[in-house]
């Protein structure tokens, strides 16, 4: 979780493309949220990364 927290935080332009692709991966509708299920600690990690990026 904490890698993907940290990728999430960088700006896009900073990721290389496999950055890119694990968190399209992460972020998916198909992620198990949308299927009735709890959100993982991947997804977590993911977006507390965005939120550090966008709060600066």
């Amino acid at each position: 979780p904490k890698m993907l927290c940290e990728l999430a935080a960088k700006p896009e332009y900073q990721l290389s493309e496999k950055e890119r692709e694990l968190l399209r991966l992460v972020r998916s509708p198909t992620m198990p949220w949308m299927m009735n299920m709890p959100p993982s600690k991947w997804y977590f990690a993911a977006h507390m990364g965005e939120l550090m990026r966008h709060t600066g």
